[in-house]
């Protein structure tokens, strides 16, 4: 709300009007007063929301640092026998991808084998 010197000067009269010489000094008294309150709510909130919006960051960025440290499980000995046996290559492959990857397999034979 931008006010020019004629607005101000025009509020001021009818101020001093409504209420008299008396009572303007501490009508204005109480609006300084109810800004600081104002502006205070203000900055506390700022610093609320600054501060969930960058707890909700580091959240994210812990979750994502531990996802990329999870260890992958590795195959068993057996379950890389296996997979060799069947021609599949086992290198940087979970258990599970080799189990689907040996399901595949078997199940096509099966198939063909009906």
């Amino acid at each position: 709300m931008n006010l020019g010197f004629g607005e101000i000067i025009t509020i001021l009269i009818i101020l001093l009007v409504l209420f008299g010489p008396d009572k303007l000094p501490d009508i204005a008294r109480k609006l300084g007063k109810y800004y600081r309150q104002l502006m205070e709510y203000k900055h506390f909130l700022d610093e609320e929301f600054r501060r969930g919006f960058l707890e909700g960051l580091e959240e994210e960025s812990v979750n994502n640092s531990d996802q990329a440290n999870i260890k992958r499980p590795k195959p068993s000995k057996d379950l890389i026998r296996l997979a060799r046996e069947l021609n599949i290559d086992p290198e940087g492959k979970t258990s599970d991808e080799l189990i689907n990857e040996i399901k595949e397999i078997v199940g096509r034979k099966a198939e063909s084998d009906e």
